[in-house]
């Protein structure tokens, strides 16, 4: 029983440790080279899915449809809030709306992540133990890649 509790609190804790380094930070992330590419990238397929253009949709496969889809549809959601409070709609690399964009774009990929690992460690648990369900979802929550 008390190793229950005391798992119960570990999840809670990984999940909350995770969930927190997930919206660290979130809207301060530098330019990088890429960067603009994969913001005009989303735009663009947004636009084309608007028109129901479906061909103009095929573009450079990064950063990848699910990607395009999520991050496309909140970013046009934030552009149109954006332009019925300031009567304009900014550039996606204006110095005053990068942060609200770069949030716009990547809030529906964080939840997803969070979603995802939830999944996973319940989908693990329901095969192996809950020990090392738990121990492989900690190593993938807490990987570099994720937490920087």
């Amino acid at each position: 029983m008390r190793t229950e509790i005391h798992q119960k609190i570990l999840i809670l804790a990984v999940f909350g440790l995770f969930t927190f380094f997930m919206f660290y930070r979130l809207g301060n992330s530098m330019f990088n080279a890429d960067a603009h590419f994969w913001y005009t990238r989303t735009q663009e397929f947004t636009k084309q899915v608007l028109k129901r253009n479906w061909a103009g949709t095929y573009q450079n496969p990064k950063p990848g449809i699910t990607v395009m889809w999520m991050s496309g549809m909140c970013l046009e959601a934030f552009l149109r809030l954006y332009e019925k409070l300031y009567h304009f709609r900014p550039q996606l690399y204006t110095y005053d709306t990068f942060p609200y964009t770069e949030i716009a774009v990547k809030l529906p990929l964080v939840f997803l992540t969070i979603i995802s690992l939830y999944y996973f460690y319940k989908w693990l648990k329901s095969l192996i133990t809950q020990e090392t369900a738990l121990t492989a979802t900690i190593i993938l929550a807490f990987q570099p890649f994720y937490t920087c």
